[in-house]
């Protein structure tokens, strides 16, 4: 037998348990104690291709229209539950997973589920985690402190490539699913839309359990001007070895200062930078509306560089949903 439902993850949520709606109720059956849905308990409960808990019994009261469901988290807290799953090939690496963001996820995350290498060299892949991790204990012992605070946080781990940001990462969410966390891999294809879906989640979070955002950049250093951040991860691409021409070249980091992000991919402004764009128009404004008439030409290209410094401001308090 095979019933479709509908399941609210809120439904039951006090009683660590689920309410499964059924699509299909037993209408009319008679009310003499026997149910319609005897012989289901224990039958699995799939969210698409996630088990999300099995059935426990009919509820109560609810003229065989709902069931009520043990959820997937309350077995895997059970240590014999977790035994019986080792015992039938479930590794320490197979825990809890967001069925509300499994089109969101990277299926190929989880070793076991990647294909077989096709060269000795796909062996190398983080996600294989072929060798145990070893050393970084300080790194890892930091980063789990973190995870163990209350509320939302972000941690951005940035360095070369090759560095074993992407196997320090694979590492840390193994330890952490050990200890009974959600832990989500956005796959590369995935959707602007359904990222940010994601950072709303993130954003109406309520600050009850922990919720951790792991961001890894490949990139040698981040450099920190006074009014952006440049990663410069493609010297050729820098606009300020550009416009520098012979006397940047070979140059090993950007001539950071007022870089524009709207012609500089590289450059990104944050709201600890407005300050710095606020003064600087505010002294371009000063000095425009002092220059004569016979200054046309320095009084457009200060007004052209007070356009870019405004237009920044701007895209700041978009970005922060602030203002002056």
């Amino acid at each position: 037998m095979e019933a479709l439902a509908h399941l609210n993850p809120g439904s039951g949520f006090v009683g660590n348990q689920y309410v499964m709606d059924l699509r299909t109720p037993a209408a009319g059956w008679p009310c003499d104690g026997t149910s319609p849905w005897s012989g289901l308990s224990g039958a699995a409960v799939f969210c698409d291709r996630y088990l999300t808990g099995v059935v426990a019994s009919d509820r109560q009261h609810s003229d065989h229209s709902r069931l009520n469901v043990v959820p997937s988290y309350v077995l895997h807290h059970d240590p014999a539950f977790r035994t019986t799953l080792a015992d039938h090939g479930g590794g320490p690496q197979v825990g809890l997973e967001a069925v509300e963001f499994q089109d969101l996820a990277d299926p190929t995350t989880r070793p076991t589920a990647r294909p077989a290498p096709v060269t000795p060299a796909a062996l190398l892949e983080a996600g294989r985690q072929t060798v145990p991790f070893h050393g970084r204990d300080d790194l890892v012992a930091q980063l789990e402190a973190w995870c163990g605070q209350g509320g939302f946080g972000a941690w951005l781990l940035h360095g070369p490539g090759g560095q074993g940001k992407t196997r320090l990462a694979h590492h840390l969410s193994q330890l952490l699913t050990a200890q009974g966390w959600t832990v989500l891999w956005p796959r590369a294809s995935a959707r602007p839309d359904q990222l940010t879906a994601l950072v709303e989640a993130a954003a109406e979070h309520p600050g009850t359990s922990p919720f951790k955002n792991l961001l890894a950049k490949r990139a040698k250093a981040l450099h920190l001007g006074p009014a952006n951040y440049c990663w410069f991860l493609d010297p050729s691409k820098a606009l300020c070895l550009k416009l520098a021409g012979a006397h940047a070249r070979g140059a090993t980091e950007p001539l950071i200062s007022m870089c524009d992000s709207g012609r500089c991919p590289q450059a990104t402004h944050h709201a600890g930078h407005r300050p710095v764009w606020a003064a600087s128009a505010e002294s371009k404004k000063v000095f425009i509306a002092t220059i004569g008439r016979a200054q046309r030409t320095e009084k457009a290209r200060l007004s052209t560089e007070l356009a870019r410094d405004e237009r920044v401001l701007a895209e700041i308090d978009a970005l922060c949903g602030t203002g002056a």
